[in-house]
């Protein structure tokens, strides 16, 4: 998938948190995909060629998507994800 792929699905996408950041696209070279997954924060930055002293906030995948999850759209931090 690539950056135009990427821009087009997730157009209009809002991932409302606390920080609401806006969404940011990340593409590795050859020799940083060979590295990948990273092991520290620090591996992280350096693969994305980002300062060190970026700050990152760590999350589990289930507690990103936690809120997202079907059947949950009583909670009041819910989402509908909707076809138009």
């Amino acid at each position: 998938m690539n950056r135009n792929e990427v821009e087009k699905l997730t157009e209009g996408l809002l991932y409302m948190s606390e920080t609401d950041p806006s969404l940011k696209y990340f593409e590795l070279d050859e020799e940083a995909a060979r590295q990948w997954p990273p092991a520290t924060v620090a591996q992280f930055l350096e693969l994305l060629r980002e300062e060190p002293k970026t700050p990152v906030q760590e999350i589990l995948p289930e507690k990103f998507f936690e809120v997202l999850s079907e059947g949950n759209e009583e909670n009041k931090d819910g989402c509908v994800a909707k076809n138009e």
